[in-house]
Order: structure tokens, then sequence, then C-alpha cells
């Protein structure tokens, strides 16, 4: 089953832009390339869904999408050329077709590398290995061992059940039959399927058959440990950066399944190969770059004077803030508070950290500048704060006359999926559909209410909630 044959939905993926890549880059200190002027690649990138919205909002970068399917790539070209994008390239062909000359600063390769054959993911390593500049990252994600190999027992299930089929729709309408039917046998008392399996089933059976088809049914399905990967990844001469979801790393949250002399060798590795015991991890998204970087485990924290910065933490009770999702900070240091209370006033918004800073009344800059990097840094990996290396994209009010960006109105046209001022993505309903792409802020409030009907003002205040609508 190829992709020409099922093509496989693209999206935005957050975790990928480069704009991450960078502020993880510089957080570990290195000093890679401006995420606004930089040459990027994203290996098997479909039909460019990823690629789009970050080529369309960063127009002094070079992108190039490299899909092995046709079909996908040529789709890839037609939103490209509907968008008047030119600074967007589609290759059709493998990665082993990459010209050894070419150099990126990012490489994206999500979603491909453990669901092509052995031989492809040798080639990807050595394509990281020949394109990646002196300061280049890559972001390489698959899905990793021991978690995987509990839905391993789900997708052989699936596979034995859809036996020799082949067609591909007779192929989903297999699956889902097994999928109930394995759904019921979980509630036998008897049954060792567990909850986590069960959510995956009732998952299953709501996705789309395309990806039901690829995430289940290709193929090729190899998980990894995170040892074996980097001991490949060494092997081409590359070295682990850290992890593009950093609030999962030993940085961040340490986890008691390291054993104490782990814990004292500072040996990074090893210490992200026992958190994933201890957390029976079944996915990563790993970054690597070339082993001639010097790397900074340390956390160089002046880097956090050039991000933008939005806090989740609100004022609870004196010293105590807390985010929706639970993340806390709790100080009585008044300084520490003065921040935390600053940047709760900036919540709509990230804000430049310099900007912030210059709020705080203290007269101490010295002072003010530690103790804002080390709180920024302990909320940010604590999920209380996000940081971001580009101004944003967008706006968190309802403007008198709203405007949507032009590719998130283009997508509309096409899809009910449709990318946000984050890189996100975010899933419409049909009357959300149309209102969008009519979002080009020449149309007021109330003619889009006439228009449109009394559900417009909710949508429109949903869109701004969702980072969709930009100034």
């Amino acid at each position: 089953m190829t992709y020409d044959e099922v093509p496989y939905l693209s999206y935005a993926i957050a975790q990928t832009h480069v704009s991450r890549l960078y502020l993880i880059g510089r957080l570990f200190g290195m000093q890679p390339a401006e995420c606004a002027r930089s040459r990027v690649l994203e290996i098997g990138g479909a039909s460019g869904g990823n690629l789009i919205p970050m080529a369309a909002a960063l127009p002094q970068s070079e992108f190039v999408c490299l899909d092995p399917a046709k079909r996908q790539i040529d789709e890839g070209r037609r939103h490209a050329a509907e968008l008047g994008l030119r600074n967007l390239r589609f290759e059709a062909g493998g990665v082993e077709d990459l010209g050894r000359n070419s150099q990126f600063d990012y490489v994206i390769c999500h979603g491909v590398f453990s669901w092509v054959p052995p031989a492809v993911q040798e080639a990807i390593l050595q394509a990281l290995q020949a394109c990646l500049a002196p300061n280049g990252m890559a972001f390489v994600s698959y899905n990793a061992l021991p978690g995987r190999h509990a839905y391993n027992a789900l997708r052989e299930a699936l596979l034995k059940h859809c036996g020799e089929e082949r067609a591909p729709l007779a192929r989903a309408r297999l699956a889902r039959e097994m999928l109930g039917l394995l759904h019921k046998a979980a509630a036998d008392p008897r049954s060792l399927w567990g909850p986590l399996l069960v959510a995956e089933m009732q998952r299953l059976q709501a996705a789309s058959d395309e990806f039901l088809l690829h995430e289940y049914l290709d193929e090729y399905s190899e998980a990894f440990y995170f040892g074996a990967f980097m001991a490949r990844a060494h092997r081409h001469g590359l070295q682990y950066l850290g992890e593009s979801d950093l609030h999962t790393m030993y940085v961040a949250n340490q986890v008691p399944s390291i054993p104490a002399p782990v814990l004292r060798s500072d040996d990074i590795e090893m210490m992200e190969q026992y958190i994933d015991f201890g957390l029976n991890r079944a996915f990563r998204q790993t970054l690597v770059c070339r082993d001639t970087v010097a790397l900074q485990r340390a956390l160089a924290l002046e880097a956090v004077d050039d991000f933008y910065v939005q806090s989740f933490l609100k004022p609870e009770t004196p010293g105590v803030f807390r985010s929706p999702n639970g993340a806390g900070m709790t100080t009585s240091d008044p300084l520490v508070t003065e921040i935390l209370a600053i940047l709760a006033r900036h919540a709509s918004a990230p804000v430049a950290a310099k900007t912030a800073m210059g709020e705080i009344a203290n007269a101490d800059a010295q002072a003010v500048r530690a103790t804002f990097r080390r709180t920024v840094l302990q909320a940010f990996f604590a999920g209380g704060m996000q940081l971001s290396a580009l101004a944003p994209a967008y706006i968190a009010a309802v403007p008198e006359r709203p405007r949507a960006s032009a590719v998130a109105r283009h997508e509309a046209k096409y899809r009910a999926v449709v990318t946000n001022g984050r890189h996100e993505a975010v899933l419409l309903t049909e009357p959300e559909r149309a209102l969008i792409q009519r979002l080009d802020g020449r149309t007021a409030v109330a003619e889009l209410a006439r228009i449109g009907g009394g559900d417009v003002p909710a949508a429109l205040e949903r869109f701004a909630a969702t980072a969709l609508l930009c100034a």
C-alpha cells in the first residue's frame, strides 16, 4: 500500500516548527541559524501541510518538501501556487535521491522513520550526516520502546484479521470490524486488554481510514529503544540535542526510575533511556545535531532574554500561582512574586521577555535578569509557561474587522483542519469553515453576523481563543 494509493492527511505539527527547534538549540548553547532566515528540509513532507504554513509565515526562509509520492507532491505544488509561495519547493523522490551538495539549517522527519525499511532508515541518517549545516538541527520522530510493545499486540491482531486482503478500503473495513470485536472482548473480566489499549481502540475507531491504514496496517512498523536509535545516529556523526517536547527531558521532570549511579554519571542518553523505562514511553520526537557542536547541558539561561513568554499561571493565594493544567509555583520571594504577577497580566498573548523585565520595579537590573530567567525556565519546564523565538502571529481579541491568515482561509476551502498562529492544527465545524473563509479583514463583525447568523460571535471568540485571528 503506497501513499499514492492512499494519501496521508498532512497538517501542521507544532513540535516541528523551526522556531521551536531554534529555541531548544539556544537553550543548550548552540548558535543555530535564525529561524526567520533559514534553509529547511522536510523528509516525507507529503503535500506540504506542515511546511506551507511555515513558508507563508517565514517568507525570507527557504523550504524543500521531499516525498516519494508524486500524487501528494503534485497536490502540494498546487496549494503553494494558489497561495503564491515562492520560497517552497516540492521534490518527488526518496531521501536516497537527495543531492549531497544541499545544506539545510533544519531538517524535519516526522512520522517516517518507524514506517520505512531499514535501508531507508539508514539513508535518512546518511542524509542528515551529509546535509546538515555545521550548526544545523534535525527533528526525527519514531515509535519508542518499551511502550510500543503493547501497541504491537493490537497491530498484530488487526493484521491477522486482514489476512491476505490487499485492497486498502477493504483492509480498513476489516480492521474496524476487528477493533469492534476487541473492544467488546476487553469488557470480559478474563480479558488482559488494559485501559491504555481500550482507549487506543476507541481512538482508532474514530480515526480516518488513512490514519488507520498507515499507522497500524503498513508493511513496516518498527519501534526503537532510545539507546539503539542514538547508537545508529552516533555512527553517522550525530549527537543527542534534546526532545522537541522539552518538559519530557531529564532537565525538567526527573522520574524515580533513574538509578542513582546513572544520575551521578551525568550521562544524558542513559538518563533518557531510564525515563522511557519508567514512563513506558511509546513515542519520541528527538532532536540531533552534528557531534562537532559543543552543547551546554546546564542550559544557557541568557537565551531567555531573546524569547517571548506566555504565562498560564494565575494568582491563587498569596505566593501561589497555578495554571488550568495543574502546573503551579509557590514562592515567598517578593521578586519572583512580582515577575509571576507581571507575566499573568500579559497572559492573553506572548510578551517579549525584555519588555516584561522592563516592568519590574526592582532597581538591581542584574538581580532582575537572573531571577527572571530562572523563574521563567522553571515554570516553562513545569508546563506553566510557553516560550517562543518569534513574535506572536495572532491576536487574542476579536477586532472590528477580523482577519484570519491566508493559509487558514485557503485550507478551510479543502478540509476541516486549519493551521493557527501557533502552528497547531485546529478542527473546524462546517459553519466555522464557511465563516473563516470570509475573514479577510474587510468585513465588519456586524455584517458577518448578518450573513452567517447568530452563531458568528461565538465562533469568532473561539477563533480568537485558538490563535486563528491575526492583526
